[in-house]
Formats: structure tokens, C-alpha cells, sequence
């Protein structure tokens, strides 16, 4: 069936780029990783009903797929950001937020299924293959980012470049209070998306979709998947105050890709599709703020650290002397 082979089409790459395969290059990795999330994020965005119509018996609506928009913009954000980096190491504490967020999306889909088994259930109910799409691609990606987490070990050499790398920039004048105080910002913020998402998914529903169309569990649960991928920015900013450039970079890249499919979503839902209520002009502005404030410090950081390379040179030839 297609939906299996499309869920395949994502797992296996997934589990390809992380698993020390000897005959597999870190060429063929890098990109196994990247296309394994541009493909789960453009079929959740574009069409999820590929992949998950399969796994309800009944009507599934342009709510549920709309809903599920939201999760694939992460995924599209993930592949952009590894796309950028390279293929160099990808900072365990970034490994580490993305492995908490594919285990708290397992867990959501798992739960649900649970709940949504009762007969009494209203709404959309799960078919026998839920269970099945759940495990093969959030636990592809669950199991993925724990083997990539366990092989990327940071030598003693790398964590003194980076700390010398930050002290260079500190004497010369180049750190940006901005800047920092930009990313504890956007941490605290991610958590409380990701707190009010995955804790109170019925409130926040009822309060932005229209009282005339009908929520369901399944609704709930992909507004708790939501609220788990923020998990990602919020450990994310919290770590990047202290990484390299390079990381801090990454991260940014990251973040600004998903406010703006974010920002986008919003527009087309409340615009174009017409789900949401009047109150949803709030979360819009909101949205739009929080875009327009990532790309500015990304702006301001590609200017503050326009010359970085060159500090960082000068920081690794400075620890091969001391040695």
C-alpha cells in the first residue's frame, strides 16, 4: 500500500543516517537525514492524508489535516537547519532536544491511541494500522536521534576550541548582549508553548477554531504533538547561549524556518480555509511578532559575528601551542 511505502520512504532513511553501516558513507548519511525530514515534513504540510488516512476509520477532514500543517513544518525546519550545518557534528545538547521531542511525540500518539480505542470515543476513531505509523515514524525518529546522540561523543580538543573560541570573542569585544538575551527570550518562550500546547490542548482549540466545526481527540492529540516539538527550541536557545558560532547558527536557521511556515499557516487557515475564529487574531499577531523578532536576531547575528571563522582559527592554533 502506498501510505506504508511512503512511511517506509521516511523510516528507513531515518534509521540509514544514524546506524554505523559500514558500506554507507557520512556523504550518503547527511542526506539520508536531511530527505528522510524534508519528505515527513512536505507529506505532513502539503498532503498528510498520504501518510495517515490510513491509520482513522472515518472521514478525515481539512481540520485534521490542517492541524497536522504544523507538525511538518518542524520536520521542513530540522532538514534546512542540518542542510545548512554540513556535516559536522550537530552538538549534543541539540541531539539531546530533539530526542526529548521524538519521545514525547511517540508517547502523544501512543496515549492517544490508547484513548481512542474505547468504543465510546467521539469523532475520528484509529484504524488497526495507527499503532503501526506511530512506531514507524516517531519511533524510526525516536531510536535515530538516540543512536546519533550516543555515537556523537565531544572530544576534550573540540571543547576547548569552542571554549576558547568564546573567550576570544569575549576579548574582543564581540559578545552581544542582545544576542543572548534574544535566546533566553525564545526559551522562555518555547516552553510556554510547549506547556500550554501539550497541557491544555482543549482550551486552546475551543478558544481559536470555529465553535462550528467539531474537535476531537484526534485534534487534541496532534495539538499535544505540537506542544512535544517545541520541546526542540526551548532546550534549543537555552543551550545555544553557549555553543559555538557555527551551532548558534544552525539554531537560528532553525527557528527562523519555523515561525515562518508557522506565521504562513496561520494566514491560510484564517484566510483561506476559514477554520479559525475571530480570536484567533490574537495568536496571528502574536505569530507575526514572534517571526519578526526571530528574523531580526538572526540579522543581527550574521552581522555580529560576520568575521567569526577568523576568531575561531586563532582559537585552535592558540590550544595547539599551549599542548
Amino acid at each position: 500500500e502506498m501510505s506504508l511505502l511512503l512511511h517506509l520512504a521516511v523510516a528507513v532513511p531515518l534509521l540509514l543516517s544514524a546506524l554505523p553501516i559500514p558500506r554507507l558513507d557520512k556523504v550518503s548519511q547527511h542526506w539520508a537525514q536531511i530527505g528522510a525530514h524534508l519528505l515527513l515534513g512536505v507529506l505532513l504540510t502539503v498532503y498528510p492524508s498520504s501518510l495517515l488516512a490510513w491509520t482513522v476509520d472515518g472521514d478525515f477532514k481539512e481540520l485534521h489535516s490542517f492541524m497536522q500543517s504544523y507538525v511538518g513544518v518542524f520536520h521542513i525546519a530540522i532538514a534546512a537547519s542540518i542542510y545548512h550545518h554540513g556535516m559536522g557534528k550537530q552538538g549534543r545538547p541539540f541531539l539531546f532536544a530533539r530526542l526529548l521531542s521524538s519521545f514525547f511525540c511517540l508517547f502523544t500518539r501512543l496515549f492517544a491511541a490508547y484513548h481512542l480505542s474505547e468504543k465510546s470515543t467521539r469523532g475520528l476513531l484509529i484504524s488497526g494500522e495507527f499503532v503501526t505509523s506511530s512506531l514507524i515514524l516517531d519511533g524510526a525518529w525516536l531510536a535515530a536521534e538516540i543512536a546519533r546522540f550516543i555515537r556523537e561523543q565531544e572530544t576534550v580538543d573540540e571543547r576547548l576550541s569552542v571554549l576558547c573560541a568564546e573567550t576570544t570573542r569575549c576579548a574582543e569585544g564581540k559578545n552581544s548582549s542582545y544576542l543572548v538575551n534574544a535566546l533566553y527570550a525564545d526559551a522562555a518562550l518555547s516552553f510556554c508553548y510547549a506547556l500550554f500546547h501539550f497541557a491544555f490542548p482543549q482550551n486552546i482549540l475551543k478558544l481559536v477554531i470555529k465553535p462550528s466545526l467539531d474537535l476531537d481527540s484526534h485534534h487534541y492529540m496532534w495539538c499535544r504533538v505540537f506542544g512535544a516539538l517545541w520541546l526542540m527550541p526551548a532546550i534549543g536557545s537555552l543551550t545555544a547561549v553557549h555553543a559555538s558560532p557555527a551551532l548558534q547558527l544552525t539554531h537560528l536557521i532553525q527557528r527562523l524556518v519555523v515561525q515562518v511556515g508557522i506565521f504562513v499557516l496561520h494566514i491560510y487557515g484564517h484566510w483561506i480555509i476559514n477554520v479559525f475564529s475571530p480570536n484567533h487574531i490574537t495568536a496571528f499577531m502574536i505569530a507575526g511578532f514572534f517571526m519578526s523578532f526571530h528574523i531580526s536576531t538572526f540579522y543581527r547575528y550574521k552581522k555580529a559575528f560576520a568575521s567569526e571563522p577568523k576568531s575561531n582559527i586563532s582559537a585552535r592554533v592558540e590550544i595547539k601551542k599551549v599542548k
